[in-house]
């Protein structure tokens, strides 16, 4: 009987064993947007089991690290009503504070709004910006902050000339990428 390294003909002393695993807290500058995507769903386990969602994932490349360090930012699962909001029903609560429908995805809407403004995508152009739009933006800072066992993406920002206590990364693609939504 074969096993899994000789069902894919590799030898298993050939292999190299990662290590370290992702990055740690900290500042990490040149990083680029490889991956944009929106993908559908449904919870598996916990209170949320068989619950859809929408999420939009964003992966950076972080220098010197192997895969993607992703942020999935949830959207609404429906669009939301002729006013602009969605059912303001209490549905639970989460530290201390009544949510709805309505709370829980305009908190997830102003979050992905902040996320693209620190991308560099003009307010016009929020209305129209798909994920394809964000593969390719680069000179990117990302900051990673530890919270519980996650090391979680907690700012993102373009770097600027002016940022000279950071490393410089080539900006003769800032301007291009900018102009992608102008």
């Amino acid at each position: 009987m074969a096993g899994i390294f000789d069902t894919f003909g590799v030898n298993p002393d050939e292999v190299t064993v990662p290590t370290g695993g992702g990055p740690g807290e900290g500042v990490y500058p040149n990083v680029a947007i490889k991956r944009s995507e929106i993908v559908k769903g449904e919870f598996e386990k916990g209170d949320r089991a068989g619950e859809k969602f929408i999420k939009w994932i964003i992966g950076y490349e972080i220098p010197g690290y192997e895969f993607l360090k992703e942020e999935h930012i949830f959207l609404p699962t429906r669009p939301a009503g002729p006013d602009g909001h969605w059912d303001t029903t209490v549905i639970g609560q989460r530290n201390g504070y009544d949510v709805s429908e309505d709370s829980q995805n305009q908190y997830n809407m102003g979050i992905l709004k902040k996320r693209l403004l620190s991308l560099g995508i003009p307010e016009s152009r929020l209305k129209t910006v798909v994920p394809g739009d964000l593969i390719g933006i680069d000179n990117i800072v990302l900051t990673l902050k530890k919270k519980g066992d996650w090391v979680n993406i907690s700012e993102v920002a373009i770097a600027k000339p002016t940022d000279t206590n950071l490393p410089q990364a080539d900006n003769s693609d800032l301007e291009s990428a900018s102009g992608l939504w102008d």
